[in-house]
Protein backbone atom coordinates (compact mmCIF):
# COMPACT_ATOMS: atom_id res chain seq x y z
CA UNK A 1 0.00 0.00 0.00
CA UNK A 2 1.70 3.32 -0.92
CA UNK A 3 0.37 6.72 0.31
CA UNK A 4 1.24 10.02 -2.09
CA UNK A 5 2.35 8.14 -5.63
CA UNK A 6 2.41 9.60 -8.98
CA UNK A 7 1.12 6.36 -11.11
CA UNK A 8 1.99 5.14 -14.38
CA UNK A 9 0.63 5.59 -17.33
CA UNK A 10 0.05 8.27 -19.80
CA UNK A 11 -2.63 10.14 -17.68
CA UNK A 12 -1.24 9.17 -14.27
CA UNK A 13 -3.16 10.13 -11.29
CA UNK A 14 -1.79 11.97 -8.10
CA UNK A 15 -2.84 12.26 -4.63
CA UNK A 16 -2.72 15.22 -2.51
CA UNK A 17 0.51 13.99 -0.72
CA UNK A 18 2.23 13.09 -3.51
CA UNK A 19 4.74 16.61 -4.00
CA UNK A 20 5.36 16.85 0.03
CA UNK A 21 7.02 20.67 0.84
CA UNK A 22 9.84 20.08 3.59
CA UNK A 23 7.90 23.09 5.40
CA UNK A 24 4.76 21.53 5.29
CA UNK A 25 6.01 18.16 6.78
CA UNK A 26 4.84 17.06 10.35
CA UNK A 27 7.68 17.97 12.17
CA UNK A 28 9.19 15.97 15.73
CA UNK A 29 11.60 16.24 18.04
CA UNK A 30 15.03 14.54 17.91
CA UNK A 31 15.48 11.33 20.22
CA UNK A 32 18.13 13.69 22.01
CA UNK A 33 19.68 16.98 21.25
CA UNK A 34 18.45 20.19 18.93
CA UNK A 35 16.60 19.97 16.20
CA UNK A 36 13.61 17.90 14.87
CA UNK A 37 12.49 15.36 12.56
CA UNK A 38 10.40 15.89 9.34
CA UNK A 39 8.24 12.92 7.97
CA UNK A 40 8.20 13.53 4.13
CA UNK A 41 6.84 9.47 2.84
CA UNK A 42 5.91 6.64 4.53
CA UNK A 43 4.99 3.56 2.59
CA UNK A 44 3.38 0.55 5.22
CA UNK A 45 2.50 -2.73 4.27
CA UNK A 46 -0.28 -4.45 5.95
CA UNK A 47 1.29 -8.03 6.70
CA UNK A 48 5.03 -6.75 6.32
CA UNK A 49 5.03 -3.30 8.37
CA UNK A 50 7.29 -0.61 7.38
CA UNK A 51 8.79 -0.78 3.94
CA UNK A 52 10.37 2.94 3.05
CA UNK A 53 10.46 6.02 5.38
CA UNK A 54 12.12 9.18 3.33
CA UNK A 55 12.77 11.68 6.84
CA UNK A 56 14.37 14.84 6.56
CA UNK A 57 16.13 15.48 9.80
CA UNK A 58 17.16 19.28 10.92
CA UNK A 59 20.03 19.82 13.01
CA UNK A 60 20.30 23.01 15.43
CA UNK A 61 23.11 21.69 18.14
CA UNK A 62 26.39 20.15 18.01
CA UNK A 63 24.83 16.51 18.85
CA UNK A 64 21.45 15.19 17.61
CA UNK A 65 20.33 11.21 17.96
CA UNK A 66 17.38 9.84 15.63
CA UNK A 67 15.06 6.33 16.70
CA UNK A 68 14.45 4.04 14.08
CA UNK A 69 12.37 1.12 13.22
CA UNK A 70 13.70 -1.84 13.73
CA UNK A 71 15.05 -4.02 11.51
CA UNK A 72 14.97 -1.19 8.97
CA UNK A 73 18.78 -0.11 7.26
CA UNK A 74 19.09 3.82 6.59
CA UNK A 75 20.99 5.27 3.45
CA UNK A 76 22.13 8.84 5.10
CA UNK A 77 22.73 11.67 3.15
CA UNK A 78 24.08 15.54 3.54
CA UNK A 79 22.13 18.41 1.66
CA UNK A 80 23.34 21.10 3.60
CA UNK A 81 24.52 22.98 6.46
CA UNK A 82 28.23 22.32 8.24
CA UNK A 83 29.90 18.96 7.82
CA UNK A 84 27.60 16.11 10.37
CA UNK A 85 29.89 12.95 11.91
CA UNK A 86 27.49 9.99 11.60
CA UNK A 87 27.71 7.30 13.73
CA UNK A 88 25.43 4.57 14.08
CA UNK A 89 25.33 1.57 16.70
CA UNK A 90 29.32 1.12 17.54
CA UNK A 91 31.12 1.93 14.14
CA UNK A 92 33.42 4.67 13.89
CA UNK A 93 31.82 8.39 13.35
CA UNK A 94 32.15 8.86 9.35
CA UNK A 95 31.70 12.04 7.78
CA UNK A 96 28.92 13.46 6.00
CA UNK A 97 29.04 15.87 2.90
CA UNK A 98 26.50 17.49 1.02
CA UNK A 99 25.33 15.21 -1.65
CA UNK A 100 27.32 12.07 -0.05
CA UNK A 101 25.54 9.08 1.23
CA UNK A 102 25.96 6.64 3.84
CA UNK A 103 24.47 3.25 4.63
CA UNK A 104 23.81 2.27 8.24
CA UNK A 105 21.81 -1.10 9.55
CA UNK A 106 21.28 0.22 13.06
CA UNK A 107 18.41 1.53 15.01
CA UNK A 108 19.45 4.75 15.98
CA UNK A 109 21.80 7.23 14.27
CA UNK A 110 24.07 9.82 16.46
CA UNK A 111 25.27 12.77 14.75
CA UNK A 112 27.79 15.34 15.80
CA UNK A 113 28.55 18.51 14.35
CA UNK A 114 32.22 19.06 14.95
CA UNK A 115 33.09 23.22 16.52
CA UNK A 116 29.06 23.67 16.46
CA UNK A 117 27.33 25.52 19.20
CA UNK A 118 23.85 26.18 18.01
CA UNK A 119 24.46 28.21 15.03
CA UNK A 120 23.35 27.38 11.75
CA UNK A 121 21.05 24.51 10.91
CA UNK A 122 22.81 21.10 9.32
CA UNK A 123 19.87 18.98 7.34
CA UNK A 124 20.14 15.54 6.19
CA UNK A 125 17.76 12.93 4.48
CA UNK A 126 17.33 9.46 5.96
CA UNK A 127 16.09 6.86 3.83
CA UNK A 128 14.86 3.63 5.59
CA UNK A 129 14.02 0.61 4.26
CA UNK A 130 13.18 -2.68 5.15
CA UNK A 131 16.25 -5.12 6.21
CA UNK A 132 14.41 -7.46 3.43
CA UNK A 133 14.41 -4.92 0.71
CA UNK A 134 17.62 -4.58 -1.30
CA UNK A 135 19.55 -1.19 -0.74
CA UNK A 136 18.38 1.54 -2.28
CA UNK A 137 20.76 3.39 -4.46
CA UNK A 138 21.35 7.44 -4.56
CA UNK A 139 22.18 10.36 -6.94
CA UNK A 140 22.52 14.04 -7.15
CA UNK A 141 22.27 15.86 -10.25
CA UNK A 142 21.65 19.33 -11.66
CA UNK A 143 19.06 19.14 -13.90
CA UNK A 144 17.40 21.50 -16.84
CA UNK A 145 15.31 20.38 -19.09
CA UNK A 146 13.81 17.03 -20.52
CA UNK A 147 14.73 13.71 -18.92
CA UNK A 148 13.37 10.69 -17.95
CA UNK A 149 11.93 9.59 -14.90
CA UNK A 150 12.88 5.34 -14.25
CA UNK A 151 10.36 2.87 -12.76
CA UNK A 152 12.96 2.28 -10.29
CA UNK A 153 12.69 5.82 -8.96
CA UNK A 154 11.37 6.17 -5.55
CA UNK A 155 11.48 9.40 -5.19
CA UNK A 156 12.74 13.02 -6.41
CA UNK A 157 13.70 15.52 -3.84
CA UNK A 158 13.95 18.85 -5.68
CA UNK A 159 16.86 21.08 -3.41
CA UNK A 160 16.49 24.14 -6.02
CA UNK A 161 14.58 25.36 -9.18
CA UNK A 162 11.76 22.82 -10.09
CA UNK A 163 10.67 19.80 -11.81
CA UNK A 164 7.12 19.09 -13.06
CA UNK A 165 5.70 15.59 -14.19
CA UNK A 166 2.86 15.89 -16.29
CA UNK A 167 0.85 18.26 -15.00
CA UNK A 168 2.52 18.03 -11.33
CA UNK A 169 4.73 20.57 -10.83
CA UNK A 170 7.46 20.76 -7.54
CA UNK A 171 9.16 23.49 -6.33
CA UNK A 172 13.01 23.96 -4.45
CA UNK A 173 12.63 22.22 -0.94
CA UNK A 174 10.43 19.37 -2.00
CA UNK A 175 10.50 15.40 -2.68
CA UNK A 176 7.91 13.85 -5.37
CA UNK A 177 7.38 10.45 -4.83
CA UNK A 178 6.76 8.07 -6.96
CA UNK A 179 4.64 4.79 -7.81
CA UNK A 180 5.18 3.95 -11.55
CA UNK A 181 5.72 0.43 -13.56
CA UNK A 182 6.59 2.60 -16.50
CA UNK A 183 8.80 5.54 -17.55
CA UNK A 184 7.59 8.59 -17.30
CA UNK A 185 8.96 12.38 -18.66
CA UNK A 186 9.64 15.11 -16.51
CA UNK A 187 11.04 18.82 -17.40
CA UNK A 188 13.49 20.18 -15.22
CA UNK A 189 13.93 23.86 -14.54
CA UNK A 190 17.50 24.71 -12.91
CA UNK A 191 17.18 22.50 -10.76
CA UNK A 192 19.66 20.13 -8.33
CA UNK A 193 17.50 16.96 -7.83
CA UNK A 194 18.70 13.69 -5.40
CA UNK A 195 17.23 10.49 -6.84
CA UNK A 196 16.25 8.21 -4.38
CA UNK A 197 15.76 4.49 -6.60
CA UNK A 198 15.17 0.92 -6.06
CA UNK A 199 18.18 -1.13 -7.02
CA UNK A 200 17.71 -2.17 -10.98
Amino acid sequence: MTHGSIRGGSDFAMSSAGVQRFAESPRHALAAGAGGVRDLWVERDDVRGLQWQLQLVELRGPHGLIQLPENTDQLIVGISGAQVNVQADNTRPAPLRRDQALLSHASFVDFHRPGIRGIGLSRVLVLSSAASLADATFDATAADGDFRVSPSTLALVVLRGGVKVGSVAAGRESAIIFDSAEPLSAVATSAQVLRFARPS
